[in-house]
């Protein structure tokens, strides 16, 4: 498996190295704040899903993530094509798409209104009107974007004009969690399930400890308290569905979570999620929300 930090090589490197090495699987690109999964078989890209988008408009939004976590793994690939284009092209495509970008924006910036600007000289288009209109001093342009429903790639590309026709200016980063961290001990699921505690979890769900064991075969979700999730919703107010936990080896580990009930001070990984981030049981670690 491979996987790594952003900071470290850019997600443009990571699908150069797929290709040349024939690999299938999926490449998963995890933001702050947003997910892209771009799908590779025999180091061709077949397919990628950004949020509700697909293809080759997903990727260019995926392309444009520039702070977070990759994992890459080796999986069967299965349906039809949805991407048909070579992987030389498309990464050719992609590293324009990259060279035009040169204003060093990204998904958290904050764009400006300058003042004093006469708007009478200025035409703007249809689009630009929309992005123009929802710019607060608040808003990062990955909100503007999905306010409108617009791709990230595209409400970039309108900031972008906006900055070279002088009515916006390049604001701070978004502080996307100002909630005080929280400390929590590692657990595991199997030791979890294997007790009292899973005796009563599993009779309180429903399900049986085998059937819980299963819920987590995917390696990307963790337990997490539901008193401590809902907390944070009051504070943030918006819901919470994944968060950024500080390890040894990672300082922003963006992982999705189900909150649960009574975990008390415990943050409980699957096994196989555990060991891939060198937890074990015991091991303090700090959370905050992804927002």
């Amino acid at each position: 498996m491979l996987s790594g930090n952003l900071k470290d090589v850019s997600i443009l490197e990571i699908l150069q190295l797929v290709s040349k090495t024939k690999h299938t699987g999926k490449l998963i690109i995890k933001g702050k704040g947003v997910t892209g999964i771009v799908f590779v078989r025999k180091g061709e890209i077949v397919n990628a899903q950004f949020g509700d988008r697909e293809g080759i408009e997903a990727l260019n939004d995926i392309i444009v993530i520039s702070n977070g976590y990759f994992t890459f793994e080796q999986t069967p690939v299965k349906g039809e094509n949805v991407i048909n284009e070579s992987i030389d092209k498309i990464l050719l495509d992609l590293s324009q798409v990259l060279e035009v970008r040169k204003t060093n924006l990204t998904l958290n910036t904050i764009p400006l209104l300058k003042q004093d600007v006469n708007s009478n000289e200025i035409v703007l288009s249809g689009g630009e009107v929309k992005v123009v209109s929802l710019i607060n001093g608040k808003r990062s342009i990955k909100e503007i974007a999905d306010e409108l429903h617009m791709s990230y790639l595209k409400t970039m590309e309108i900031v972008e004009d906006l900055l070279k026709k002088s009515l916006v200016e390049k604001g701070e980063e978004k502080q996307l969690s100002k909630v005080k961290p929280v400390q929590l001990t590692v657990g595991t699921i199997r030791n979890i399930l294997s007790g009292e505690d899973g005796t009563w979890m599993s009779h309180l769900l429903g399900m049986a400890p085998r059937s819980l064991l299963d819920e987590f075969e995917n390696e990307f979700v963790v337990w997490i308290d539901v008193e401590l999730v809902g907390k944070w919703e009051k504070e943030v107010g918006k819901r919470i569905t994944s968060i950024i936990a500080t390890t040894e080896k990672y300082d922003e580990l963006i992982l999705q979570i189900s909150p649960q009930i009574s975990l008390e001070d415990n943050i409980v990984f699957h096994e196989k999620l555990a060991k891939k981030f060198g937890l074990k049981e015991g091991d303090k670690i700090e959370v905050v929300p992804n927002i």
